[in-house]
């Protein structure tokens, strides 16, 4: 990108190989992890317009406590965010550990009743999660820009976390189970996916079991 933008790319962050990942974490553990992760260069940073580019956001964690150690000890001038990922709207049910709607960064500024594959990002939002994170800017990769960048096209790639549509039948009732779940339709105090509240996924796993 900097390449590209013909703009100076160095090392303003020292990165802390044995802090661990942060995504793994949970809470309170991931926001400690995450202040330890980065040390900012201050005679790198202080005063710049800064383009940070990160790979995702998912539960916004350690974004912001990033942005905020780079203000407090870069003392940079402006943070502008780029996320080489487009936004991620729904939960995974196949593996990756975020399962519920509740600890994503995206769900929250979704229209109330809209199902996340009929939803999109605007210029208005993304600037309203800019500023909640406490950048200048923040900008996503555009859906369409993944298969472009690997060559393989959507029919061959599970895209269900940034598309809300998932590629089997299972993946999309437990999506639909999750998501009236979230908007209030079940009640589920502690906010996780797979509690059965209102019976909703003993109607779903009824009859055979998933293949």
């Amino acid at each position: 990108m900097a390449y590209s933008l013909k703009i100076p790319s160095v090392e303003g962050l020292i990165r802390n190989r044995y802090s661990g990942r942060t995504f793994i974490e949970n809470g309170w553990h991931r926001s400690r992890k995450a202040e330890t992760k980065y040390t900012p260069l201050r005679d790198v940073l202080e005063g710049k317009k800064v383009f940070l580019v990160e790979d995702s956001i998912v539960r916004s964690t350690t974004m912001r406590t990033l942005l905020q150690r780079i203000r407090e000890l870069g003392h940079v001038r402006e943070i502008h965010v780029r996320v080489a990922c487009p936004p991620i709207v729904s939960p995974c049910f196949y593996g990756v550990d975020m399962s519920t709607y509740t600890e994503l960064f995206i769900p929250q500024y979704m229209q109330k009743g809209v199902f996340p594959k009929d939803w999109n990002v605007s210029r208005g939002i993304e600037d309203q999660m800019a500023s909640d994170l406490g950048a200048d800017s923040l900008r996503y990769l555009p859906i369409d820009s993944v298969s472009r960048a690997i060559g393989f096209g959507p029919e061959h790639l599970c895209r269900a976390c940034i598309t809300g549509e998932y590629p089997t039948l299972w993946g999309q009732k437990l999506s639909q189970a999750a998501f009236k779940d979230y908007q209030g339709m079940l009640k589920d105090e502690t906010g996780q996916t797979f509690a059965d509240p209102g019976g909703m996924f003993s109607k779903i796993w009824s009859g055979k079991p998933p293949m």
